[in-house]
């Protein structure tokens, strides 16, 4: 088995929170805070690398500039907003390419 670190920094930890606040979340809330309360205990926190890399969603800038700053690939299943294979420095695979790749 494969070792894998969880790179996060503070500004998606936050976007998490404020997701599992939303009152679309209610049934799930105290789990989802839990999930990110766990993550946010096993990951490597970085602070985003200074770049931009042109994205459509401007807010999504932040997860390409995490994984560049903690040297790390993106997985991601929002095909929509990255729609590259790598954005330099960042490899962007979908979780099915990351299980086939590390399987």
């Amino acid at each position: 088995m494969r070792h894998h670190e969880i790179v996060l920094s503070a500004p998606i930890l936050s976007e998490c929170e404020d997701v599992a606040g939303r009152p679309g979340q209610a049934p799930n809330r105290d789990t989802l805070r839990l999930v990110i309360r766990e993550i946010a205990r096993l990951a490597v926190m970085v602070e985003p690398e200074d770049l931009v890399f042109g994205l459509r969603d401007p807010d999504d800038e932040v997860y390409l500039a995490t994984a560049a700053a903690g040297g790390a690939i993106l997985i991601t299943g929002n095909r929509r907003d990255f729609t590259e294979p790598r954005y330099v420095p960042v490899e962007a695979w979908s979780p099915r390419a990351f299980l086939d790749r590390t399987a």
